[in-house]
């Protein structure tokens, strides 16, 4: 399954897996990863900022369910946001399924923008729930930008 369960172990290599395969593109970039076990939810938020070449910068903020299975602690994103801007100017492009609110037809949904900072009239485009990007591909389209 695209988005299915995965070792959490895995879950997070891949985020700094991917990034390597943009090696040249991608100056620099942070990360954090907490884990939270709370009562009834156990989750792990994850922060990045990546930093490219053309002046643009990707921020994603990422929460993941997690699970015992077996003696194997595995992932699920929940929630993200994928922003891809221009530092100083405004938004580029968004990815997110923050929630949903008036415009919005569908949980998943992409803003996009006609200039830096000014959303298009017909943002957000709605996106099947099985159909939202990986990191990769928000990279790949930002290097099209």
């Amino acid at each position: 399954m695209r988005h299915g369960w995965n070792s959490l172990e895995d879950y997070l290599y891949q985020y700094h897996r991917r990034l390597e395969d943009y090696f040249g593109f991608i100056e620099d970039y942070t990360f954090s990863a907490e884990l939270v076990f709370e009562y009834e939810r156990n989750i792990v938020s994850i922060n990045m900022e990546i930093f490219c070449t053309n002046k643009t910068k990707i921020t994603v903020v990422k929460t993941a369910a997690v699970k015992l299975q077996g003696n194997k602690l595995l992932a699920k994103t929940e929630d993200y946001s994928y922003n891809a801007s221009i530092p100083g100017e405004g938004d580029v492009f968004r990815y997110d399924n923050a929630y949903i609110h008036n415009g919005h037809k569908t949980k998943h949904h992409k803003h996009t923008f006609q200039i830096p900072g000014i959303e298009d009239n017909n943002s957000p485009i709605p996106i099947d729930d099985d159909k939202w990007p990986h990191l990769h591909q928000i990279v790949e389209e930002l290097m099209q930008y």
